[in-house]
Formats: C-alpha cells, structure tokens, sequence
C-alpha cells in the first residue's frame, strides 16, 4: 500500500505532463482548454471556464481521423481568475468504439495528433 507524503497525491495511474492545446465541448460550446497531464484512464486541463463534478466533457482527438473522447468531471479547482483545473475520468471514445484507452493516452501524448483550438 502506498503511503502519502507531504506534497505528493496518491494517484492510481502515473501522468504525463504535456502542454498542448485541445478543444473541450462542455454545455454545448467549444471552449479551449490546455492538456496539464494525462493519464490511461483521467486528463488534467486548465480551462477559462469552470466545469461542475458530475458533469461530461467531449475533447476533440484526431486518432487517424477526428473523434470525440468523452470524460466525466470529477474536480474543478480555481487557479486564478480566469482559470480552472478540471480532472475528469475517461469515459470513452464516442465515435469509434474500437478506440481503448491505450490509444487515446497515446494520442493525448503525442502533441502532433491534436485538433487545435
């Protein structure tokens, strides 16, 4: 069992820090979000809006061709006044039900895959 020690979480999966640039549709709009981290199963983005835990989130992944990823809002933290540190939780792909998680943490690692803003 892993123990917690001070300034570090316990996390179930190890995340890669990334950078890029992704779009997130979340109540209907576009919004351009910033990839933080990822991990198999959850992403990390900072975000100009704040996003409610419960909610879902769509981000745009080109995996040979466009696809919609879906994630569930697990925590928003504000981390100024114009930006949101959202985690979610994979879902899934939406369009092409072939795509696993593998593959999308694949493709959120790799920067050139990306549909920018």
């Amino acid at each position: 069992m892993q123990q917690r020690t001070a300034g570090h979480e316990l996390r179930r999966e190890v995340r890669v820090g990334t950078g890029a640039a992704l779009v997130a549709m979340y109540n209907g709009n576009d919004i351009a979000v910033t990839l933080r981290d990822c991990s198999l199963h959850g992403i990390g983005v900072v975000s100009p809006v704040s996003m409610e835990a419960g909610d879902y989130c769509v981000i745009s992944l080109v995996v040979a061709v466009p696809v919609g990823v879906a994630y569930a809002v697990r925590h928003c933290r504000q981390l100024s006044a114009s930006e949101w540190l959202i985690g979610g939780q994979l879902i899934g792909c939406m369009t092409d039900f072939s795509i696993d998680a593998q593959r999308i943490f694949d493709v959120l690692r790799s920067r050139n895959a990306m549909l920018q803003p």
